[in-house]
């Protein structure tokens, strides 16, 4: 185990950078419940007639887009095969698009391993500012800040979740698989299909740095204001780490709520005193 640290910590760092599942919230916040389909309804879960995956789909797309604050919660689980390691990450984040701030809380564990990265994305001033001890080695310090004004736009799309998800689900072909219910709520369940290639140019999770050999995703819409409840992604593939590459099974489950609740992300004194890095260190899923 010991010759596999650096190795297994330079994975962490990867997945801390380019595999956005979340930051507030801390670790000792309530994971996901993963049994999801609660007591059966009592009417058949059947869509209606002129339902369809494709008129879901686009009903989904647009209520995606119109959303202005929201709330994330996220599991992923990566198996690592030459590591015979699993890496678990959790995320916990608020966002509000209406003037692109987000604060996310991503705890990664491995093993001995585990550390947690705070990531806020400031609008007003195009920033991104860091909190954690992984830092400390390199800058000397645990808060570290990038200025993302020279492409804070295509930045913001891949910490923003629910865009990712948008874009994933227009890639995507999909077929409706019926409704079901996930935290309370009704949902047209639709099972999607994505090219490989499409998913990678995509960036999605990887910071295009992975190469996919499958993906597939489940999205589960809400029957009555057409909302992304929660989402699966299940991808494999290989991407390097220090310099080797390696093979990787990757298992993500996103839950949205919040919905347009008023939300007020506000910078930690600490983060005044932050180390200027020279560019960005990845994106989050």
């Amino acid at each position: 185990m010991r010759r596999l640290l650096p190795l297994l910590l330079a994975v962490l760092v990867v997945l801390a950078g380019c595999n956005g599942i979340g930051l507030p919230g801390s670790g000792d916040e309530p994971g996901l419940d993963t049994n999801t389909t609660e007591t059966p309804m009592a009417t058949p879960g059947t869509p209606g007639e002129n339902v369809t995956g494709e008129s879901v789909k686009a009903e989904a797309l647009a209520a995606i887009e119109a959303v202005e604050t929201y709330r994330l919660r996220a599991n992923q689980t990566t198996r690592y095969a030459e590591l015979n390691r699993t890496v678990n990450s959790t995320v916990n984040g608020t966002f509000d698009r209406t003037v692109r701030n987000a604060s996310l809380v991503q705890n990664l564990t491995a093993r001995s391993l585990a550390f947690s990265v705070e990531t806020y994305v400031d609008g007003a001033s195009e920033t991104r500012y860091q909190y954690s001890r992984i830092y400390e080695q390199e800058y000397d310090s645990r808060w570290i800040r990038t200025d993302l004004s020279g492409n804070f736009s295509a930045t913001w799309e891949q910490y923003d979740t629910l865009s990712r998800q948008r874009a994933l689900l227009e890639a995507s072909n999909v077929t409706l698989d019926g409704i079901e219910r996930v935290n309370g709520t009704d949902v047209y369940v639709l099972t999607a299909t994505t090219n490989r290639s499409e998913y990678e140019a995509l960036g999605i999770g990887t910071g295009g740095a992975a190469n996919v050999s499958t993906v597939s995703a489940t999205f589960y819409v809400g029957v009555e204001d057409d909302r992304l409840v929660r989402s699966t992604v299940n991808v494999s593939g290989t991407e390097r780490a220090s310099g080797r590459t390696l093979t990787f099974e990757r298992t993500t489950d996103l839950r949205f709520d919040g919905y347009g609740e008023p939300v007020d992300i506000q910078l930690p004194a600490g983060a005044s005193d932050a180390v200027t890095v020279a560019s960005p260190n990845g994106t989050v899923a």
